[in-house]
């Protein structure tokens, strides 16, 4: 999937690259695209390779509520500044939240494979349910009432999910 991804994005790396040993030049292009940040500049973003700034693991939550990454990058001109979130102790790992992404995004865009058990609520699944389930009786035999049926939709419904009915 990465390479789809780089072939799609950057066609034309990938031919310049073609008169090198293919794989060679996919894994350079993929070493270099997991270690490149998207930087917000006047123009637009950028991609680019701040050197040090890949060394700063990528922190990953293991609660909701918790935000203990140590450090995050600003822009400041044509500069990016590594900034303290809160107070780091000596010895300390440095750690920043690298993107607000789904566990496959941060894979592919930066190589990285959470550790588990980790939360992030940027995670996703998608799953297909027949509108048929909302019919079926509390015991698993036979039609439910409407008002059931009608009661499922709507908690669903709030919850995101549409044509149920």
């Amino acid at each position: 999937r990465l390479y789809r991804t780089l072939a799609a994005r950057d066609a034309a790396i990938l031919e310049l690259l073609a008169e090198e040993v293919p794989a060679r030049s996919c894994w350079a292009l993929s070493a270099v695209w997991t270690r490149a940040f998207e930087l917000p500049f006047k123009t637009g973003s950028v991609m680019a390779m701040v050197p040090l700034a890949d060394m700063v693991n990528h922190w990953t939550p293991t609660s909701v509520d918790e935000q203990s990454y140590s450090c995050y990058f600003d822009v400041r001109g044509e500069a990016v500044v590594v900034l303290a979130a809160r107070q780091i102790y000596a010895g300390e790992e440095l750690t920043q939240l690298y993107d607000e992404k789904s566990d496959a995004v941060l894979l592919c865009q930066y190589g990285i494979c959470p550790p588990a058990p980790a939360i992030n609520s940027m995670n996703e699944a998608g799953l297909v349910v027949s509108p048929a389930v909302l019919c079926v009786a509390p015991s698993g035999q036979g039609v439910a009432e409407p008002s059931l049926v009608t009661a499922r939709a709507a908690a669903l419904e709030r919850h995101g999910w549409s044509d149920l009915r």
